[in-house]
This record gives C-alpha cells, sequence and structure tokens, in this order.
C-alpha cells in the first residue's frame, strides 16, 4: 500500500511541475512587457542654461553658500540668511513661484553628493519640470549630483493598477552647469546612467513575488541580457544530475531548478577572469525546517546575491568595460513537500564531497557548493566573489550597517572594502578561523550544512562551510548581505524594498582590479602556488 500511495504520489508530483510549466504566468508582470524593458518614467538632461518654464531649484549648504553662482541678489541673500541660521537639513522654502531652495548641509563624500541631488528632486512638486542650479559646483560633484538624481528616481509601481505612485515626484530635471557640453562628462554620464539603470533593473528583479520570478523566469530575465553582448548559458535539471547539493534542496518544490551562467568578454580570451557566484532563492520557505509565517513573504528577497551578480553582468556589458566577468546563478526553490529534502539526509556535492543536511532551511550555502565547484572547473577564474543572503547571524553582528565580508586573501579584502567605501556600500571583515571550520565536521558525512549547539558565530561558520568548496590556491571572498539587501524605510537613493546591494560596490571593484592590475597579479599568484603545491 505504501509503495502504491508513492507511486501515485510521485506521478501526480511529476504533472504538477509539467502543468506549471505549460501554464506558468507569462514572462511580462501583469502584462507590462519584458521585464528588462522595464519603463522609467523619470528623465534626465544636462544643460548649460535652465529652460525658462522649468521651477529652479537651488540648494543652501551649511555655510551659506549656494550650489548656483548667478541668481538675483535677494536669493543669494538668502543663503546668508538661512545657511548660516541653522534652516532644518533637507527642509524647503518656497522664495519665488518659479524657485525653490532647499538646505541641503555639508556633502563631503561620493554618496552624500548623490544624496544631495536625490533630496534637491524630491522637494520638487509633481509633475513639475526642475532645473537643479548646481553651476557652483565642480563637474565632478556635479555628475554625483545627477547619479543621485537617477537613482532615486525609481519606484516598484509595476502592479499597481491605479495611478498612485509611491511618493509624488518630479518626472524631468535638468542639471545646470557650465561643464554640460563637455566630452568627458558626457561619456561619465552615459556610464553611470548605464550603472543606474542596471541598479534599476536588479532592483525591480529583486522585489518581484515568487509567483512571477521563479528559477525558469529568472533564466529568461537573464537570457535577455544576450541583446548586450553577454552570452547566456542556461542549465536545466536534467544537466545537472551532479549537483547533488542543489537538487537537493530543489527536489521539495513543483519549479524546477536551473543554473544560469552569464558573461561579459570585454578585455579578450586572453586575459584573467573574475567570476560572480549569486544565490537564487526565488521564495525560501525553509524547507521541511519551515521557517516562521511572519514576514515569510520577505523571503522573494533571497534571490538577490543571483540577482546581484546578473545586475552586474549588465552594467560592465552596457559600459562595454573591458573586464573579463562570469556569473554563475545558482536558482532554485526553497518548499516542504512529499518529495521535499529531509533533516538528516545526505547529499553528494558536485565537487564529490558529502554533505549531512540537519537543517533544510540552511539551503544558500547548498547551491552555493556547487555553483562554487563549477565556477572553479570551468573557468579557472583569477577571483571569486560569491555572493548571498545567506545567514541572519551576520545581521545580529552587524545590522544594516555594513555586509559581512570573509576572504582568503587579505589584498582581495582591501580591494573590495574600498570599492564599498567609495559606493557607499560598505563591507566589514569578519573572520575565517580553523575553530569555525572545525565546527561544519560531520559524524556520518564530510561535513554537515549547520554547527552544533554553543558554537555560535552562524554566518563565520557558514562561511567556513563555503571555504570547503574554494580551491587552496583560489583567491576568493564571500559576502553575507543579509542585513542590507533591502529597506524597510525609504531612503534618498532607495524606497522601500529591495536594493540591489552590491551591484554598484562590485561593479567598481571588477573595474580596479582590471585597471590596477590586481587580476593579472591574482591568476599569476595563482598559478605559481599551484606549481608549487603540485
Amino acid at each position: 500500500m505504501g509503495i502504491l500511495l508513492r507511486t501515485l504520489f510521485q506521478l501526480s508530483y511529476s504533472k504538477k511541475r509539467s502543468f506549471l510549466k505549460e501554464n506558468t504566468m507569462n514572462n511580462s508582470a501583469c502584462g507590462q512587457g519584458k521585464q528588462n524593458h522595464f519603463s522609467s518614467d523619470f528623465s534626465l538632461e544636462l544643460v548649460k542654461t535652465a529652460p525658462e518654464h522649468a521651477l529652479q531649484m537651488v540648494g543652501i549648504f551649511k555655510d551659506g553658500t549656494l550650489t548656483c553662482r548667478n541668481h538675483d541678489s535677494w536669493v543669494s541673500g538668502l543663503g546668508e540668511t538661512f545657511g548660516v541660521s541653522g534652516l532644518k537639513e533637507g527642509s524647503a522654502l518656497w522664495v519665488s513661484a518659479n524657485c525653490i531652495v532647499v538646505s541641503i548641509g555639508s556633502p563631503k563624500t561620493d554618496t552624500q553628493w548623490q544624496e544631495m541631488g536625490a533630496k534637491l528632486l524630491q522637494n520638487a512638486p509633481p509633475n513639475r519640470v526642475c532645473a537643479l542650479m548646481v553651476d557652483n559646483l565642480s563637474a565632478e560633484n556635479m555628475r554625483h549630483v545627477a547619479y543621485g538624481c537617477d537613482m532615486g528616481s525609481w519606484r516598484f509601481n509595476r502592479y499597481r493598477t491605479k495611478a498612485r505612485p509611491v511618493s509624488p515626484r518630479c518626472t524631468t530635471a535638468y542639471i545646470v552647469h557650465p561643464a554640460a557640453d563637455d566630452a568627458g562628462v558626457k561619456e561619465q554620464r552615459t556610464m553611470d546612467h548605464h550603472l543606474v539603470q542596471s541598479v534599476h533593473w536588479a532592483r525591480d528583479m529583486a522585489n518581484q513575488p515568487g509567483n512571477v520570478i521563479y528559477p525558469e523566469t529568472f533564466a529568461q530575465q537573464v537570457k535577455e541580457l544576450e541583446e548586450w553582448g553577454v552570452k547566456v548559458d542556461v542549465m536545466e535539471e536534467e544537466q545537472l544530475t551532479r549537483w547533488g547539493a542543489l537538487l537537493g534542496v530543489s527536489q521539495g518544490s513543483a519549479r524546477p531548478a536551473r543554473v544560469v551562467v552569464a558573461s561579459w568578454s570585454g578585455a579578450g580570451g586572453d586575459k584573467p577572469v573574475v567570476a560572480l557566484v549569486g544565490k537564487g532563492v526565488t521564495f525560501d520557505s525553509g524547507g521541511l525546517s519551515l521557517k516562521p509565517s511572519n514576514n515569510m513573504g520577505e523571503m522573494k528577497y533571497d534571490k538577490t546575491g543571483a540577482v546581484v551578480s546578473a545586475g552586474v553582468v549588465r552594467a560592465l556589458a552596457l559600459q562595454k568595460a573591458p573586464v573579463n566577468v562570469v556569473a554563475v546563478l545558482a536558482l532554485v526553490e526553497n518548499m516542504p513537500s512529499g518529495s521535499a529534502q529531509r533533516p538528516g539526509d545526505i547529499v553528494t556535492s558536485l565537487s564529490g564531497q558529502t554533505i549531512e543536511v540537519l537543517d533544510t532551511d540552511a539551503e544558500g550555502r547548498l547551491i552555493l557548493a556547487d555553483a562554487l565547484t563549477y565556477a572553479q572547473r570551468t573557468f579557472n577564474p583569477a577571483i571569486v566573489v560569491d555572493i548571498a543572503t545567506l545567514t541572519g547571524a551576520v545581521i545580529m553582528a552587524l545590522g544594516s550597517a555594513y555586509a559581512g565580508l570573509f576572504a582568503n586573501n587579505d589584498e582581495l579584502a582591501q580591494q573590495l572594502i574600498g570599492a564599498g567605501e567609495k559606493t557607499g556600500e560598505a563591507l566589514w571583515r569578519l573572520p575565517l578561523h580553523k575553530s569555525y571550520d572545525r565546527a561544519m565536521n560531520s559524524d556520518c558525512a564530510d561535513m554537515k550544512n549547520i554547527s552544533g549547539p554553543g558554537v555560535g558565530a552562524g554566518s563565520a561558520t557558514a562561511a567556513a562551510f563555503l571555504g570547503r568548496f574554494v580551491n587552496q590556491n583560489q583567491a576568493w571572498a564571500h559576502l553575507d548581505i543579509a542585513g542590507v539587501d533591502m529597506t524597510k524605510t525609504e531612503t534618498p537613493l532607495a524606497p522601500k524594498g529591495g536594493v540591489a546591494f552590491g551591484v554598484q560596490l562590485l561593479c567598481e571593484f571588477i573595474h580596479q582590479a582590471f585597471q590596477s592590475g590586481f587580476a593579472h597579479t591574482a591568476l599569476k599568484q595563482k598559478e605559481e602556488n599551484s606549481q608549487v603545491n603540485g
């Protein structure tokens, strides 16, 4: 009887997967077209003179100076009156029917200048054409103001059936600056715009619900990047038979797994490759180790690591960057069912190492294990960086101020930290230690997927687990972005929801790795160490 019931269930499950494949929701969300071509109703242009019909936005710094040089004398006098006397930062004052003055504090870093631009724009009334008067700024600072205006303009309105934006905002703006026509400024502006658009694309993907974006449809969205010269290969479950760790996670879902490989070869085939490995759990219920129902809806964000990795490749391709990068995206849905992986199961990973699965909700490290193995075997990368919403423990350690960074290479760690400081996506390095690795030993397999009671350091033991799938001479970093992948409060540069943390950071890192020669050095060291170690 038991065999009969099991056979009937397997037939039913197989039919359910087939039904979902044939009747899946269309690739377009709510019929709004291809998601790679998500629309933005915001327009920004650099000009030397403000259009006559535009509402002029002027910033007042904390010391009373203005963002523009030439204005009516009575407006200039407001700088002395309100700037020095302490007009509250962020507050706006109508000084005429055609001019608003905004207190903007004292920006110093690139990110603060970007936030200044976003704040200027967000103080403008909705549906007005605005001109940001910033001719008193350097061309570099003006660039960051424009970047911030662009970055802060995005909203996730895809599923609203009524014309009700998340917050009213200006949709057409001009940046007024004497360097607007400079060829170098225009070129950098184009590069910045490609990066911003890729962050917006990643945010759009991250915020999509699990019934719209699942492994198959995620792969379809990445496939569209071929339009910009990205090479995209999609592997289905029939091609993943040796990916035992990944398939163990996927087996409980009616949505089959996918592995997507997206590569941009802008530096040429004889140059080093940087490999990104992204965790893409399109929805994480926890499996049989079921999560609490509170906030489970946020588990649509558990695909953010893969989303960010794809966003980086998209940006670099649009920029036609002289770099070589490949993203290996491990895509699964983690669900409970009669076919789901059980606590206590033992699986064989692509590397050949066996894993005792004690907690099915520690699934991200399992799919990353196989993806890390594949990336190293296939591409011989100079550098490997994996990115994942991996542990709640990193939130306990760092909150939402930093992502956790683990690295087996000091120079790699410093390069990543520097890129984070430059882009405002901050990293804090955490330790890899032998004691964390020992804590992952299993009594009946090569390792287990969680440590035992009393060990603590959950983010560090997870990193130690991943380290077992990294080759001895491979420069590798692990970014745990579980505390920074989304925001529950609106910021100048992002609304509530997924923020695609890591796209800007990793683009900056990869650019610098090739410009500085670090990628070449890392590959050379890897080859030399491999020869020494046999």
